[in-house]
């Protein structure tokens, strides 16, 4: 296998550039999932070949396709992002004391409510937070930057541990002025196709799809309370899917007071999990802050 180890001056950010491209296969698909242009990509892609010194990919009308070198280097890569990633997660876990404790936030919980209620339970500790989105949850849990987090399973990824807290409904996202905005609740068969919040895909463009396409979305109660929208409407599926909330920590780490700050977080935040998919039907077409949980009154 040819080996990548020892190159000078190896840019970690090339190689992540080059694994997102070997993966998807596509330089358009892996742009966006990076947030960058395709032109910047493709140029930091050259730039990786001429420092190892072989041609990584072959754009032909076919597509683009791994050379030999770049599919025999491909494995040795995803390996060298991982052990620079531990590296970076020891390196940020090292020095925190038992006394710190990062909470990684989402779309749709309120912090305040969480942190005030821990901190009265635990007033020698020291509680931050940290907001994450659905696409970087994991990474923050991985590399470090948190604790624990608050998450929405899958994970894709069994390094983690993973504590489930509650269920959470699953609403409908239609545009305002579609007939089913109207109505006190939906049929999932009533849905075209309805896009998912899944991958690189944010809430603001699966909103803004639905808004430009008349098309349908499924979206998470909680995260459809964050964002207020007057071009979308927000529908109870009657027969819908349900979701999942949990905590989620690095298998790895002794977290302090986890038992306590998953009591608190049960105690506070369940019952407005619960209530969310009545209380957005409450306030359809009404405008004013971003509801999130915990925090509807």
């Amino acid at each position: 296998m040819r080996s990548i180890v020892g190159v000078d001056d190896l840019d970690l950010r090339r190689l992540r550039y080059f694994v997102a491209v070997a993966e998807s296969l596509s330089f358009i698909r892996a742009a966006g999932a990076l947030h960058m242009t395709q032109p910047a990509l493709s140029r930091q892609i050259a730039a990786l070949e001429k420092s190892l010194g072989v041609r990584l990919f072959e754009r032909s009308r076919r597509g683009t396709e791994l050379t030999a070198a770049g599919a025999e280097i491909l494995d040795e890569a995803r390996a060298v992002l991982a052990g620079a990633a531990e590296l970076q997660r020891a390196a940020r876990t090292a020095d925190r004391s038992q006394s710190r404790f990062t909470i990684g936030f989402m779309p749709g919980v309120d912090a305040g409510v969480l942190i005030r209620a821990f901190q009265h339970k635990n007033p020698g500790l020291e509680v931050t937070a940290v907001f994450t989105s659905m696409t970087d949850q994991v990474e923050f849990l991985s590399d470090g930057r948190v604790d624990i987090a608050f998450v929405r399973p899958p994970l894709g990824t069994s390094a983690l541990e993973v504590v489930p807290l509650f269920d959470e409904a699953v609403v409908a996202v239609v545009p305002s002025a579609d007939a089913l905005a109207q109505r006190d609740a939906v049929q999932l068969d009533e849905l075209d196709e309805p896009l998912r919040l899944v991958g690189p895909l944010t809430v603001e463009e699966l909103l803004l799809a639905v808004a430009t396409s008349d098309g349908h979305a499924l979206l998470p109660a909680g995260i459809a309370a964050f964002y207020t929208d007057p071009s979308v409407a927000y529908v109870p599926i009657v027969d819908g899917p349900v979701g999942q909330v949990a905590l989620a920590y690095d298998a790895r780490r002794v977290m302090p007071a986890l038992g306590e700050f998953v009591r608190v977080c049960r105690h506070e935040l369940g019952p407005a999990i619960a209530s969310l998919p009545a209380v957005l039907q409450e306030r359809r077409g009404r405008t004013g802050e971003p509801l999130r949980v915990g925090d509807q009154a």
